[in-house]
C-alpha cells in the first residue's frame, strides 16, 4: 500500500522524522495519517487494499479519500463493505475519489454532481483556476468553497477560487 506517510509510520504508533517535517510543514494532515493507518490495517484482512495508493484524506461534511487511478472500486469494495467499514470507524459519509493527473477532469470527478464551469483567470499576482458552481447545487456538495480551494491546493497543487452564484 502506498500512503502519504512511508511504510514504517503506516506500522508504528509515532512518526518518523521525515514524516513528522511533512506534518509540520501541512504537507500531510493527521487525517491522512489516520485514514492510510486503518486502511493498512483493514489490509491485512482485505487483501485487495494491499495495492492500493491514499493520495490525501480530506476530512470536512463528508470524509473524502483521494486514491490512486483504478484504486476506488478496491476501496469501496464489494457491494460497498470497505466504505460502511470506514464510514462506521470516522463516523461520516464517505466519498472515495481517484486522483486524475488532468486538473479539470480531478475537479469534475471531485464536484460530482455539480455541473461546474472552470476557466483560467491571469491576473497580477499570478494564474488561478475560478471554478462556478450553480448556487442551488451547493448543498449536494458538501464541501465550503474554502474547503474545496485548500482541497485543490493541497492535492493538484493550484490555485483556485471556487464560487457559488447562478
Amino acid at each position: 500500500m502506498k500512503a502519504p506517510i512511508c511504510e514504517n509510520c503506516l506500522q508504528s504508533e509515532s512518526l518518523c522524522d521525515q514524516c513528522k517535517q511533512k506534518l509540520d510543514d501541512n504537507i500531510i494532515t493527521q487525517k491522512d495519517i489516520e485514514v492510510s493507518r486503518f486502511i493498512n490495517t483493514l489490509s491485512q484482512k482485505i487483501k485487495s487494499l494491499k495495492n492500493v495508493t491514499i493520495v490525501k484524506a480530506i476530512d470536512a461534511t463528508i470524509l473524502t479519500i483521494v486514491c490512486g487511478l483504478g484504486d476506488g472500486p478496491m476501496l469501496v469494495g464489494r457491494n460497498g463493505s470497505v466504505v460502511k467499514v470506514l464510514a462506521k470507524k470516522f463516523k461520516k459519509n464517505i466519498k472515495i475519489i481517484e486522483y486524475y493527473d488532468n486538473f479539470e477532469e480531478f475537479a469534475r470527478k471531485l464536484l460530482e454532481p455539480a455541473e461546474i464551469t472552470i476557466s483560467s483567470v491571469f491576473s497580477p499576482e499570478g494564474q488561478y483556476y475560478k471554478i462556478k458552481i450553480p448556487s442551488q447545487q451547493e448543498s449536494n456538495i458538501g464541501f465550503t468553497n474554502q474547503c474545496l480551494e485548500k482541497i485543490f491546493k493541497d492535492v493538484c497543487n493550484k490555485n483556485v477560487k471556487v464560487v457559488f452564484e447562478n
